[in-house]
């Protein structure tokens, strides 16, 4: 069980790069494959976790796996949808997903579910569905 912990456990340095990175890419319109293996350097020490993050991204080509939404103070959350269908929402360090929660408890360490991954590439990639989450709406 411990060792199934720590896929998900990031060091502080794998957590600002990829938060960093992100976020660069995002406003860069950076290319898939660049996206790609610059997440596998980051996290080369997670294999499993970027595989079944890519593998939510890859589930439906044609329907938005990730959205996010923005409110009027541009604060931000995401919805992922997992591979049994079930909607997780994701902030920028929390998500909703049962393995979070458990993998989360006790531990000071960033804690990086696959859900939470998904959200970080589909942003680099600029490919999360947008939605204005204001009360307008």
């Amino acid at each position: 069980l411990l060792a199934a912990v720590q896929v998900d456990m990031l060091s502080e340095a794998q957590w600002e790069a990829l938060e960093f990175w992100t976020e660069d890419a995002a406003s860069s319109e950076v290319e898939t494959e660049i996206v790609l293996s610059t997440v596998w350097s980051i996290l080369r020490d997670q294999p499993k976790l970027i595989e079944h993050a890519l593998s939510i991204l890859d589930k439906d080509p044609k329907a938005s796996v990730v959205k996010r939404f923005t409110d009027a103070s541009n604060r931000h959350f995401y919805t992922v949808r997992g591979e049994e269908e079930e909607e997780n929402i994701c902030f920028e360090n929390f998500c909703s997903c049962p393995s979070f929660a458990q993998l989360s408890s006790g531990h000071e360490m960033k804690i990086m579910c696959k859900h939470l991954l998904a959200t970080r590439i589909a942003r680099a990639l600029n490919s999360a569905e947008e939605i204005n989450a204001s009360p307008e709406q």
